[in-house]
């Protein structure tokens, strides 16, 4: 599984002064990211030239062989360990290779990683989703693995590669449409690392986080490009690939992107004994300063005396909230006329707990149940596609206007740095995992819904099942040139146009709500950050793909709380009731921040 040098290298027998002779380097590369790839190379090769001990961990890759050989032929020693850095096992086996061989560990850089499917998130088959999301957060694990480890020296650093996509602000200033999983997960890797820099400062460790940008000479786009073109093509949008990178190419100010070689060499300055600490908890970016400065998209909710009539509206609602959320929201929509359908692992129990005010609310001459409830596991692909469904066929229904999803409460209150793996799936599950699903699924059986309204008669678009596996067909795959090379059973250029025109009739609105936001101390808000940041970044690139196709599916994020105590949950409800409502159907991409100042009546 391993390789390395077991002999004494030349490097390090002397000491000429570089405080990193001798030390023991970790590198991840979750992927074959051409970018990616290179700087890991170019990272071993400046580490190995000081004299460190290089780890190298990543998929099977002669790229990444051939860095290690680097290394030993610099007359340091090197290790590969080869295998996915998303695998617990895998991060396991590396970290006790390093210490039954060196029996230490000072430098861990964890890689960027490769963006996964270049697709619109109905596209996305949920199993690749969830391992593209879960090798781009996969310092949650090692970094909780290897600090014990480090901490025997009493000091340490972890560098937490992430890309353009992760600040949050630059998520709402410039959304990245069609790489949710890449979005998502880079924002949690950015907050993940200020979070760390705080809990493992006591324990001599440091922890900074640095976007490299772009580099010189390396092609890390050229295929994302391309897929971009081609995926905004598929939904009615021509571009051409040149016009996509145009931004990037354009962007830095000294005139040109720094190569792989220089990046590393900075990485290494800043894991210096003398300037890691100074550098711990913040962002280092490489990037020319771009797109990371505009005006954040925060929303000021100043809502309307009376709640928005909503009759007729067909809403579904699902979440793993705690019951009293669901309530809060059940009533509030049901008030407003709307007709409900609840999906989540205690619905009965929730509706059975309102039976009283429903009841006082219906009226009698609805057609069919104001609130269907559905007890089902959200965790279950095959629950929650049953779940649309049934909303597509259920009598008196027979569609969707509208989605809410509520994810609920952290419900943590241990350093995310030392959770264990129970628990951090969990984590993934309630905040990431489930939260794409369900929209995959709300944004599918919205095409459906559009399809039969237009009079397609295909009968692939007419059903979920079958749309979900139409959508899931690769449109080809992408040549050296640029041009896309269909093969069998591909994506066929006649169903495009009847895609586009289910895409041009959607009509629903998304909303998501998210954890309270009480700022009651600063280890507490600190894990909500991490969370509120990635579901920024999941919902903020979702709405710039489902804006993209021309059809009206506004989709916005409510995180309920005051300042510094919990939020009165009618503030949320109020929210969101909103933007379901006429009023903010042009309304899109926003973040809204449903607390005492923002919700009340004007």
């Amino acid at each position: 599984m391993t390789q390395g040098s077991q002999a004494a290298p030349r490097a390090a027998r002397g000491n000429d002064g570089d405080p990193f002779r001798g030390q023991v380097v970790a590198l991840t590369c979750a992927g074959r990211d051409p970018a990616a790839v290179a700087l890991c190379q170019a990272l071993a090769r400046v580490f190995g030239e000081k004299g460190a001990r290089i780890a190298v961990v990543g998929v099977e890759d002669p790229r990444l062989r051939a860095a290690v050989d680097e290394v030993r032929d610099l007359g340091s020693e090197g290790l590969l360990v080869p295998g996915d850095v998303a695998d617990p096992e895998v991060q396991a086996a590396m970290l006790a290779e390093v210490e039954g061989r060196w029996g230490r560990l000072d430098v861990v850089v964890l890689g960027v990683g490769d963006p996964g499917d270049v697709r619109a998130l109905c596209r996305v088959p949920t199993a690749r989703w969830r391992a593209t999301y879960d090798r781009h957060i996969h310092p949650l694990g090692l970094v909780r693995r290897a600090a014990p480890l480090m901490r025997r020296s009493g000091r340490g650093t972890f560098v937490v590669l992430v890309e353009d996509a992760a600040p949050p602000h630059r998520q709402l200033v410039h959304p990245y449409p069609y790489r949710t999983a890449l979005t998502a997960g880079q924002a949690f890797r950015l907050e993940f690392a200020r979070l760390a820099a705080a809990e493992l400062a006591e324990s001599g460790l440091a922890v900074l986080a640095v976007n490299p940008g772009a580099a010189q000479g390396v092609r890390g786009e050229q295929a994302v490009h391309p897929l971009v073109s081609v995926e905004r093509g598929l939904w009615g949008r021509t571009i051409r690939p040149e016009d996509v990178k145009v931004r990037r190419s354009q962007g830095h100010p000294a005139g040109r992107y720094p190569t792989p070689h220089e990046i590393a060499r900075a990485i290494v300055a800043l894991t210096a004994p003398d300037v890691r600490l100074a550098a711990s908890g913040g962002l280092v970016e490489f990037g020319g300063g771009r797109d990371y400065r505009g005006t954040p998209r925060i929303a000021p909710a100043r809502l309307a005396a009376s709640p928005p009539d909503l009759r007729g509206r067909r809403v579904l609602l699902t979440g793993t909230a705690a019951p009293e959320r669901l309530r809060s929201l059940l009533l509030g929509l049901a008030d407003a006329g709307a007709r409900v359908v609840l999906g989540a692992s205690y619905a009965r129990g929730v509706v059975s707990s309102l039976a009283g005010p429903l009841a006082s609310l219906r009226d009698g001459g609805a057609v069919g149940p104001a609130v269907l409830p559905v007890d089902l596991d959200l965790r279950d692909e095959a629950a929650v596609r049953g779940l649309f469904e049934r909303v597509l066929a259920e009598p008196g229904l027979g569609g969707l206007d509208a989605f809410v999803h509520a994810t609920g409460e952290l419900g943590v209150d241990a350093p995310l740095t030392g959770l264990s793996e129970r628990e951090v799936l969990s984590l993934k599950e309630q905040f990431a995992f489930v939260p794409a699903l369900v929209a995959r699924y709300a944004c599918v059986a919205v095409l459906v819904e559009a399809a039969r309204r237009e009079g397609i008669a295909d009968p692939r678009f007419l059903e979920l099942s079958s749309l979900v596996s139409l959508l899931e067909r690769e449109r080809g795959t992408l040549g050296s040139n640029g041009t896309l090379e269909r093969r069998p059973g591909d994506w066929a250029t006649e169903d495009e146009p009847l895609l586009q025109r289910a895409a041009r009739e959607a009509r629903c609105a998304l909303v998501f709500v998210g954890p309270d936001t009480p700022r009651s101390d600063a280890a507490s808000l600190r894990r909500l950050d991490v969370v509120r940041a990635h579901l920024q970044a999941l919902v903020s690139s979702l709405a710039a793909e489902v804006g993209a196709v021309r059809g009206r599916v506004p989709t916005n994020l409510v995180f309920p709380g005051r300042e510094y105590e919990p939020g009165d949950p009618d503030h949320a409800v109020r929210a969101v009731l909103h933007l379901l409502s006429d009023a903010a159907r042009e309304v899109s991409g926003m973040v809204w921040y449903a607390d005492a100042r923002n919700a009340v009546a004007v």
